[in-house]
């Protein structure tokens, strides 16, 4: 798990809540090219550009009144203010260029143009664009629409005065609208490329077998060509006026103005291996690329072929301590892998490790540490993935790995594959792990699953690479994620990696769109680059977070809506994300891009128990959304101990020990601990398995599989109603609140959840130990203890404690006199349980382990005592037993027996007692078969409790759909289990536990 401050650091925290979200107005624009020479990029002025003919003024500009409204990469864009002349006059702004500009190994020109203030649906516009070497001009006339970005591109490879401009100019006209037309026009992101818009050719495939590299493409000619077949690093650009050395040559002759290729080549030269290279093919007559640069994509001849390993459940944490991750029965679990740590200077002491010829020196310490940590949690059946960071430091492999435009305030800093010396550390980083941790054998354990960065979305924080556009910085990231892929799949051909992105999907966690992105706008930036170079099966890592990561009542979130162009994506409306990578484009040999929810968490408030049954409720939404809607692989929970340094944040399945000097010393078992811990109904795959599962357990039929949830103040309720809601709502009451509102949500439906319950509190004191104002809640009130105490008689509470006694095999009633009024089991748990507060001393990962085992062995040895008093209270079912000898064997027409109301054990058994001593065995037969029944609806209920726990749900065989009274059926609380839009997770009484 991340031992940094996350998540998330303080001034990022205020960050996050506080600034504006940068609006959607992405148009119909295409994707920015990618500039090797900008000279109009407009955010700090003008960049040199004068305002021409028919002109007024010129100015930079972060918005504009009409669509597309935001600039086309960056922060600003330039904006003409035009005179009041006919609208098809021509409109213009010029460069001058002192020195004379030199092209000719960047001969692309591309810009972004737009034009607004006439409705564009009727009428037509130009842009001109005129080139100067002095006396001497190229134009290029093209047409644009209005109100959006258009993306023009210029070949000037052809033109002999490449080498001098001197000028370059950009003129706007209507074609039709010859009124007069006072318009203003756009531009942005002006400049040149090594790379054309488009190509007469493609690569088809780019394979590489153990000794040779192929490819194979069409090129649409008409005449015959030699082609040429180019190696480049992954970080050089393609110079057709540099002289190279074909890997291979062949030639090719048109047929119906196509001609097909195959081109091939030694895949190592000499100890190098070439398959992490670029590839260009080029028509040797002309110099110009017939393709897109690629890179190889298929490897046949893998090191390992093993299938992937298949997880026990989706549930998964990023470790902390490991004896404790194997007590909770995880998946899947995430290790940081920081390569600042990664390598060292000398060979003293550590790990040899050798690529293309060239010895690398591994920390040996740090490698002995990823060793035991992946292989004792692989060896566990545990599906482990590996998060790639690098944090900034002096060291001298971390500065050659620091990309050099890291901006010094960023958590972590981004890949440096922008030279020789950073690209090769990072592929032997890659390498090295790759190598080792998939393995056949598992000598040192197995990881397969790799994620490259952290949230690269927000890199200004999780991935800082300075100041970039967003096409920049993409292009950047993915060669760094090629490589990364490239490494794994030569060891592995069923590795997967992963891009990470936070909670944000139309929006972004601040306003400098060179800093930050929309996840949404990077990811199909990423994807078309991905396509366009060769693609490979990339997959998501994403961070579902709530919108206030204080308040862990996701369900209640406004900026998660159904819409693909919803501010953020998290697990309210998680089904926007899985559904948006189904598109065409994003399928990868008609597949769809895998996803894991490789970080999310919980605030838990002040960690009072009412507050950390609030953590507890969001976790099993997040679980079961997750779980049911289909395409996740994991569900990773952050964080394993609360930390110190998250800015308040309280994530953790335990507690922190805020006496100690470490930021995450492990304290208590939080609520979520057992909720996590329980794996009940892992088995279930599917909705209906989870509605069969769950109706099993209820002794349902599968008629009543499509049940609905209503509002209990809307159904018509049998004498005595008032009284049993109020006891249905206190088994519900200690988690969120049930209150009888019924509240339609995207993706679940939640009953009866009122958001004032967990209301955001002011706290005193330090943040993270959560200390509350004086006179605040830690609970519900004592109004709401008054009911619960006014709620039934002696022998009600007397029947539920015996049931507590005898169903809540983990957990012993409380010998507290306040909570052994309200007849409830409660875990054990915090102040409120005899569990002894031992000290613990020495390292902190022997000392986090030690307090886990003495704070769950005190757990443990409670629940023994509780079992005691169970084999004691069995006492009571011998009149079953006697009862059950007295008709066995016998035949008879059964009779069902109408009960005009739940009844309690122990009022059940008096009820039968009394009849039986006037009733003829077949009677007897009847009443005993109507006793189990109704004796196994009792016992599974606290199989099905969602959270709390509490013994007092015998009442909510009232509400079961399929009992034998027909008032009883009427006031039935029926619910629909369909997870995936209507299903509802409140009734404690009627969904399975937690974690399953």
């Amino acid at each position: 798990m991340k031992l940094i401050s996350k998540r998330w650091l303080a001034a990022t925290v205020c960050l996050a809540l506080l600034l504006p979200f940068m609006p959607s107005g992405d148009g119909g624009r295409a994707s920015a090219a990618v500039l090797d020479a900008e000279i109009g990029g407009f955010e700090g002025g003008t960049d040199g550009w004068q305002w021409g003919a028919n002109v007024t003024a010129l100015s930079h500009v972060a918005s504009s009144a009409n669509a597309p409204a935001a600039p086309y990469a960056g922060n600003r864009m330039a904006e003409l203010t035009t005179a009041g002349v006919p609208g098809t006059s021509w409109r213009s702004v010029y460069r001058d260029f002192s020195p004379a500009l030199n092209v000719s190994s960047v001969p692309y020109f591309h810009g972004a143009f737009n034009t607004y203030g006439i409705d564009a649906s009727n009428t037509q516009f130009e842009a001109r664009i005129t080139f100067y070497s002095n006396s001497q001009t190229f134009v290029s006339t093209q047409a644009i629409q209005g109100d959006r970005w258009n993306e023009l591109s210029v070949d000037l490879s052809g033109w002999s005065y490449r080498t001098a401009i001197t000028k370059i100019e950009v003129a706007y006209r209507s074609v039709t609208f010859a009124t007069n037309w006072a318009g203003k026009h756009q531009l942005d992101n002006v400049g040149f490329s090594a790379y054309p818009a488009a190509y007469p050719g493609s690569i088809s495939q780019a394979t590489a077998s153990a000794t040779q590299i192929s490819f194979s493409g069409t090129y649409a000619t008409s005449a015959s060509a030699q082609l040429d077949l180019i190696e480049l690093q992954p970080y050089e650009k393609y110079d057709m006026t540099a002289s190279y050395t074909a890997m291979a040559t062949q030639s090719v002759a048109p047929s119906g103005g196509v001609a097909s290729f195959t081109l091939s080549g030694t895949r190592y030269g000499g100890s190098r291996d070439k398959v992490y290279s670029k590839f260009v093919v080029v028509d040797h007559a002309t110099k110009k690329l017939v393709a897109s640069p690629t890179y190889i994509t298929s490897q046949t001849a893998p090191v390992n072929t093993y299938a992937f390993p298949t997880a026990a459940s989706i549930k998964g944490l990023q470790v902390q301590t490991i004896d404790d991750a194997q007590k909770l029965g995880i998946g899947h679990a995430a290790l940081n892998v920081a390569f600042n740590q990664l390598f060292v200077d000398s060979a003293a002491g550590a790990v040899p490790f050798v690529l293309d010829g060239t010895t690398y020196y591994l920390n040996a310490s740090y490698v002995a540490q990823l060793d035991r940590d992946i292989k004792t949690l692989s060896d566990e059946g545990v599906v482990v993935s590996l998060i790639l960071i690098l944090y900034p430091d002096t060291g001298t492999i971390a500065a050659k790995l620091k990309h050099p435009g890291f901006s010094g305030s960023g958590t972590v800093a981004a890949i440096n594959v922008t030279d020789a010396e950073g690209t090769r550390y990072w592929k032997a980083g890659m390498e090295f792990l790759a190598s080792r941790y998939t393995r056949a054998d598992q000598q040192y354990g197995r990881a397969v699953n790799y994620i490259v960065g952290n949230e690269v979305n927000s890199q200004a924080y999780w991935y800082d690479m300075g100041s970039k556009t967003l096409q920049d910085f993409v292009e950047q990231y993915a060669r760094a994620y090629r490589i990364a892929e490239t490494a794994v799949k030569k060891y592995y051909a069923n590795g997967r990696t992963y891009i990470s992105l936070d909670h944000f999907w139309n929006g972004s966690v601040g306003t400098d769109a060179l800093r930050t992105y929309k996840g949404k706008a990077l990811l199909d930036e990423f994807n078309r680059r991905i396509r366009a170079e060769g693609n490979i099966p990339w997959n998501i890592a994403y961070h579902p977070y709530p919108e206030d990561l204080f308040d862990p009542t996701v369900w209640n979130d406004t900026t998660a809506t159904a819409s693909a162009d919803t501010l953020r994506i998290n697990f309210k409306n998680l089904q926007v994300l899985t559904g948006y990578i189904g598109a065409s484009d994003y399928l990868y040999n008609g597949s769809k891009r895998r996803i894991i929810l490789s970080e999310q968490g919980f605030h838990s408030l002040s960690n009072s128990l009412a507050d950390q049954k609030t953590q507890a409720a969001a976790y099993v939404y997040a679980y079961y959304k997750a779980k049911f809607l289909g395409g996740i692989d994991s569900f990773i929970l952050h964080r394993h101990v609360d930390h110190g340094q998250e800015g308040g944040l309280n994530l953790g399945l335990w507690t922190r020990d805020p006496t100690k000097s470490a930021a995450s010393a492990p304290k208590d078992p939080k609520y979520v601990y057992d909720v996590f811990q329980k794996n009940r109904y892992e088995r279930v795959r599917s909705r209906r398995e989870l509605r069969q599962e769950h109706h099993r357990h209820l002794g349902l039929g599968e008629r009543h599989s499509r049940l609905q949830c209503r509002s209990a103040r809307r159904s018509r309720a049998p004498r005595g109603r008032n009284a049993v809601r109020r006891r249905f709502d206190r088994a519900f009451s200690g988690l969120i609140g049930l209150r009888d509102v019924v509240r339609r949500m995207d993706g679940i439906r939640i009953c009866g959840v009122r958001r004032d319950r967990v209301e955001l509190r002011q706290r005193a004191g330090n943040a993270v130990r959560g200390d509350q104002v004086a006179g605040s809640d830690d609970g519900h009130g004592d109004g709401r203890r008054r009911r619960r105490r006014r709620a039934g008689g002696k022998r009600n509470r007397e029947d539920v404690r015996r049931a507590c006694r005898r169903d809540c095999r983990s957990e012993v009633p409380v010998r507290d006199r306040r909570l052994r009024r309200l007849s409830r089991c409660h875990p054990i748990q915090g102040d409120r349980t005899s569990v002894q507060r031992q000290p613990c001393a020495g390292r902190q990962g022997d000392d986090d382990a030690e307090r886990m085992e003495q704070v769950l062995d005190g757990r443990r040895r409670l629940a023994l005592q509780g079992q005691r008093r169970q084999d004691q209270d069995m006492v009571q079912y011998r009149f079953d037993g006697a009862l059950e000898r007295q008709v066995s064997g016998r035949s008879g027409r059964l009779r069902r027996l109408t009960v005009r109301k739940s009844v309690p054990p122990g009022r059940l058994r008096s009820r039968l007692r009394s009849r039986s001593r006037s009733r003829s065995r077949r009677g007897l037969r009847a009443a005993w078969s109507a006793r189990l029944r109704l004796k196994q609806r009792w016992e599974t209920f606290h199989a099905t409790s969602l959270i709390s726990n509490d013994c007092d749900h015998h009442y909510c065989n009232r509400f079961h759909a399929g009992s034998a009274d027909r008032r009883v059926r009427r006031a039935g609380r029926r619910l629909r289990t369909d997870v995936d839009g209507e299903g509802c997770l409140s009734r404690a009484c009627h969904l399975p536990a937690a974690d399953d």
